[in-house]
């Protein structure tokens, strides 16, 4: 008896309450195995779409949100500079040189204690919106609280540490929800969002002036206190995350490898330099108007000047980092400008004019710095995991030149005050070591620009030259690790560098390396690409069970034997000697090892198995093999679905390279009458001519990421990054991350018999095909008219094992160029439709669970979302026991419970990829 259960978007509502899986003594009690509460057979939330991100109602309500509490909360404290004119003036602070430690300590705290909170604020992402509401509560306590100060010490501790800590708690919530709303505008989101204090910038001075000079700082404090509780309540229910709450992102790591890279310690270097100096002006220019014989209502309309600047310049700068302008140049923009705005303007200012013209200047140039922080954190890692973490570091270091600037500012002010002299003499020490702060910036920052990429005119290629590394296909390594020697037309030594490639040993990996390398070269010209070959594990015994082979290199986790074709390449990228690694995708563990991520994913080929007959034989399809006849395959999925859907054919193990298993199935002597193997590793080696059909879907279902390349590089290294960039297709990695993220979450590998199939279809395509490489029902004809058509999907066209576009598969095997795919051009940006259906089997036939869902994707974080969603309808209908009895039968791996927590790997985890 063979049992299948499967569930789709569309049979939510039809599902029954209970499904039984009747035959290997598998049942339904155990179906739902504690990993996803589910209504009728279907888990609560899959059955919603992600809204989209960078834009519609629900992203601009949060943003608007955030907008209200960061010009409010934040505000406030930023326009602490009329309090402190007033604290020095009245009783009963009057003179205490230490009253502008309040200020300090309030906005300081926020960004000091941003190390400590983020990773709190990653670890428990459902409570979010709690920490909001806890920290907005701090916040008005502390104001009402302050009001009833009457020794400094009272103060410093209500009005600046309780406040600072209020802000501390509801801020990096607010930005973790910002940025899983907002990801290719996240620039201008932060911008936005910056500009906020700018925008109550210019009324709170007036206000608070107002208030002050009416009633006393008692009132005050009480009457803000109100009025942000009653102006910043409403907004609560507008903020919240975008993802569901999710297990898996909370046992991830976070990525802390970019503390390692030289670029990093530019930027914290000219970031904490910046930090020293932006304060100053904020804190002394109602003093200094004062000093100047002007009235106290001149020092808050220069913060309010200050304030309509920073809005300008923190949207324009904001804007401006969304690739429209170089990161390097916004950052050399940036404090120079205020540098000098500081020298020249500020010191030599004895009217309200040129103050004005420098709190103008100031204002848009120097806020505009905070807004890089975001795209300096993607400049450093694309690591999700380090977006925040990148942040808090940012931030923990304008906290120290916030605290700092205090104490500074305490033992640079003079006591005199001559009203002709540079900086009215009282303030000039502090004027000079603001420009010098901001000065010092740009020194280091300017050093890590690269040189531009794809510049075409650097290095001309003759038609020749780029036929020639067409052809590299054909080129046979000396296996023995050094560099392969670049054909003509490639140099040694790129103008700009070079790019150290890394692959296995063995010749379908090295074409995929060169048509790779061939594919870069022709995008970034003045970089060169050496290749070398490494043995691995995995191609070191070609006899033992993998499985065995990973136990005994000390592997016993679900990517086990995976990591038989990775990890001598890995340790080679991590220590420095590789620079990025070709890999087959297929064989690349869900789980990289921390350091390592996935850089891109070039257009996928054909992701289907194809059916090869021994020569010499007529068969046409494995339905027509006489019982009894054997087919050859080394993999467990494969040989599940033979089991489970041709049982009157016996399977055998057949391991080797392509080629050697083409042998073994045409020897005489050969046991087999036909092999499964991958369709795109024949068509990578021009042996397309030895397909006799392509198994499709919907029956036949492919591995997790078949027909695909994964480039893995480091994590930190974000100029290889952009380079690769370059041949990166985007409907092709959203497919192989949402089968990636299925697999990881289910804990399988190369051990448990899982398929998936997968489709991305533009939101605006008009094509009811697949784009990525993937189909719902790919034809099989080949190039010697071997085979009929077997379905009515598509097929994919591929060259030189790098696909372009979608083609049609006709009867007499010849592929028409039709494309049905994204174009270069749309490949980096638009939504799309991703389709994802999931299959389990057992090892020996006899029942499969089944699972699809299909939904809006905008990110990779959709994507992933996606395979997590298929993943536990799965669970739901009884995967959970599947898998424990697979690892049962294998006796290889303990119960799946002891390496997971809620369908989520636990211990050393990376990022998803």
């Amino acid at each position: 008896m063979t049992a299948i259960v499967s569930i789709g978007l569309s049979d939510v509502a039809t599902q029954p309450s209970s499904i039984r899986i009747a035959d290997r003594g598998l049942d339904d009690s155990n179906s739902n195995d504690g990993r996803g509460a589910t209504i009728d057979g279907a888990v609560v939330h899959g059955g919603h779409q992600l809204p989209p991100i960078d834009g519609g109602v629900a992203a601009w309500k949060v943003l608007f949100g955030a907008f209200v509490f960061e010009a409010l909360l934040w505000g406030f404290p930023l326009s602490y500079g009329v309090f402190q004119n007033y604290y020095f003036e009245h009783e009963p602070f009057r003179g205490n040189k230490n009253i502008q430690i309040v200020g300090t300590v309030a906005t300081g705290m926020p960004y000091l204690g941003a190390l400590f909170t983020t990773p709190f604020v990653k670890k428990y992402q459902r409570y979010q919106r709690h920490m909001v509401c806890v920290g907005w509560v701090i916040c008005i306590v502390s104001l009402i609280a302050g009001s009833f100060a009457t020794q400094i010490g009272t103060l410093i501790f209500t009005q600046g540490i309780l406040y600072g800590t209020g802000v501390l708690i509801l801020y990096y919530p607010l930005l973790s929800m910002v940025n899983e709303w907002f990801v290719q505008k996240r620039g201008l989101a932060y911008g936005i969002l910056c500009c906020a204090t700018g925008v109550t910038g210019v009324a709170f001075p007036f206000v608070i002036e107002a208030l002050l000079m009416r009633y006393d700082y008692a009132t005050t404090l009480r009457a803000l206190g109100i009025g942000i509780a009653v102006l910043t309540g409403p907004c609560l229910p507008m903020l919240r995350g975008r993802l569901p709450p999710s297990q898996e992102s909370a046992m991830q790591k976070t990525d802390w490898s970019f503390l390692k890279t030289p670029l990093f310690y530019l930027y914290a270097t000219s970031n904490l330099c910046q930090a020293m100096g932006y304060w100053f002006p904020g804190l002394f220019l109602p003093s200094y108007a004062t000093s100047l014989g002007l009235s106290p209502a001149t020092g808050a309309l220069l913060l309010a000047l200050f304030s309509m600047a920073q809005v300008g310049g923190q949207l324009t700068f904001g804007f401006l980092s969304d690739g429209r302008l170089p990161l390097h140049a916004l950052l050399l923009l940036s404090p120079l400008v205020s540098a000098m705005a500081a020298f020249l303007l500020w010191g030599f200012s004895h009217s309200l004019s040129p103050l004005g013209i420098f709190s103008l200047i100031y204002g848009f140039f120097g806020a505009g710095y905070v807004v890089l922080w975001g795209r300096m954190g993607m400049a450093l890692s694309e690591d999700p995991t380090a977006a925040l973490a990148t942040y808090s570091v940012f931030a923990f270091q304008k906290g120290i030149g916030n605290v700092l600037a205090g104490p500074i500012s305490a033992a640079l002010l003079l006591e005199n005050i001559n009203a002709t002299s540079y900086g009215v003499l009282r303030y000039q020490n502090i004027i000079v070591l603001t420009g010098a702060a901001n000065y010092h910036a740009p020194e280091e920052t300017t050093q890590q620009s690269v040189a531009p990429l794809g510049v075409s005119e650097q290095h001309e290629l003759t038609e020749a030259t780029l036929a020639h590394i067409e052809k590299m296909s054909l080129y046979v390594s000396d296996h023995s690790g050094e560099a392969i020697h670049p054909p003509p037309g490639c140099p040694a030594e790129g103008l700009f560098g070079r790019i150290r490639v890394g692959s296995r040993n063995s010749t379908l990996a090295l074409i995929q390396a060169n048509h790779v390398v061939a594919a870069l070269f022709k995008t970034h010209h003045g970089f060169s690409f050496p290749v070398s070959t490494h043995s691995v594990k995995g191609d070191a015994n070609k006899t033992a069970p993998f499985l065995k082979l990973a136990s005994e290199v000390g592997k016993t986790n679900a990517n086990a034997a995976k990591s038989l074709w990775t990890m001598e390449l890995e340790d080679k990228l991590l220590d420095g000697d590789l620079d990025i690694i070709v890999h087959c995708l297929k064989d690349m563990p869900t789980v990289l090892p921390e350091g390592c991520i996935i850089g891109c994913i070039p257009q996928r080929a054909d992701p289907t198995d194809a059916f090869v007959v021994k020569e010499g034989l007529s068969y046409k399809s494995l339905q027509g093999l006489p019982a009894g006849a054997v087919v050859g395959t080394s993999s467990v999925r494969r040989t599940a679905q033979l089991k489970h859907y041709y049982p009157h054919l016996g399977v055998q193990e057949c391991r080797g390279n392509v080629d050697s298993r083409l042998r073994k199935l045409d020897a005489e002597d050969s046991p087999y009458t036909a092999i499964v193997v991958a369709t795109a590793g024949l068509v990578r080696l021009n042996k397309e001519h030895r397909i006799t059909a392509r198994l499709t879907a919907p029956t036949y279902l492919h591995a997790v990421g078949q027909g695909a390349l994964g480039i893995e590089i480091r994590a930190n290294d974000a100029t290889t990054r952009r380079i690769i960039s370059a041949i990166d297709h985007r409907p092709s990695r959203l497919a192989c991350l949402a089968e990636r993220s299925l697999l990881r979450y289910l804990q399988g590998g190369c051990s448990a018999p899982i398929a998936v199939q997968s489709s991305f279809r533009s939101a605006s395509s008009e094509s009811n095909g697949a784009v990525n490489g993937t189909s719902n029902g790919t034809s099989n004809g080949t190039s010697n008219g071997k085979s009929n058509s077997t379905s009515n999907g598509t097929s994919n066209g591929t060259s030189n094992g790098i696909s372009h576009g979608t083609s049609h598969g006709t009867s007499n095997g010849t592929s028409h160029g039709t494309s049905n795919g994204t174009t270069p051009d749309e490949r980096e940006e638009g939504s799309g439709i991703l389709e994802l259906v999931g299959t389990i089997l057992h090892p020996k036939g006899g029942v499969e669970i089944r699972a699809r869902h299909s939904g809006l994707v905008n990110s990779d974080a959709d994507a992933e979302a996606i395979g997590v969603i298929v993943a536990e309808k799965m669970l739901a209908l009884g995967a959970g026991a599947l898998l424990k009895l697979i690892d049962e039968l294998q006796h290889v791996f303990g119960p799946p419970k002891a390496g997971v927590a809620n369908g989520v790997p636990v211990g050393d985890t990376k990022t998803l990829t």
